[in-house]
């Protein structure tokens, strides 16, 4: 079964040859937001409603630049009756505490997600820093130890190192995940403009 990534992968492979680079770049950022706005849960259905990246691909270099525009429009605000209003007052001191501790819960988990990812990228940099200075005692040492010294010290500064600097990446790399799931998140529950193509 396709996912997102593949599926975006294979229209981009598929328009590379077929479109000039900016309007290759739009319709790329449109289809990735339209993604994003959708979230992880109706990915499946998105791929269904769009077709294969064969069947859109051909749809959208078959147009004539002047055909189709990307825009923006913002979602229709619900209104709510005024017995709907008296509920959610007569309801508050139930949903409001559930509200705050979701809430609670969620920023909590984002803050321990990010100490996670900054803590291993702490590390790492400890690890590359005791290499570099394990590599220098080793080069310190070679007068009295000889260069078995230095080769023990430098081989084993240089796997600390090259330990430290994995580690360092990877915590860069979760940071940024991080970030992303959580604009991802606040863009799915706060909501935003829908994005639609609009024939000429």
């Amino acid at each position: 079964m396709m996912n997102r990534e593949e599926y975006l992968q294979e229209l981009y492979a598929r328009l590379s040859n077929r479109l000039p680079r900016q309007e290759l770049d739009n319709v790329m950022k449109y289809y990735e937001e339209y993604f994003d706005e959708a979230g992880s849960a109706r990915e499946q259905e998105i791929i269904a409603e769009l077709g294969t990246p064969a069947e859109l691909a051909a749809e959208i270099a078959g147009r004539k630049p002047t055909e189709t525009q990307y825009v923006y429009e913002p979602r229709p605000r619900r209104r709510r009756s005024a017995g709907q209003i008296v509920l959610l007052a007569c309801l508050s001191p139930i949903w409001v505490p559930l509200l705050i501790a979701a809430v609670a819960v969620v920023f909590s988990l984002i803050v321990a997600l990010f100490a996670v990812a900054g803590s291993i990228a702490a590390a790492g940099l400890a690890c590359v820093l005791a290499g570099i200075f394990s590599i220098w005692c080793g080069f310190t040492a070679i007068f009295s130890g000889g260069i078995p010294t230095l080769m023990f010290f430098g081989g084993a500064g240089l796997f600390i190192a090259a330990l430290g600097l994995l580690l360092f990446l990877g915590g860069v790399a979760l940071c940024g995940l991080c970030g992303k799931g959580t604009a991802a998140f606040c863009r799915m529950v706060f909501g935003g403009g829908n994005r639609r193509e609009v024939m000429a």
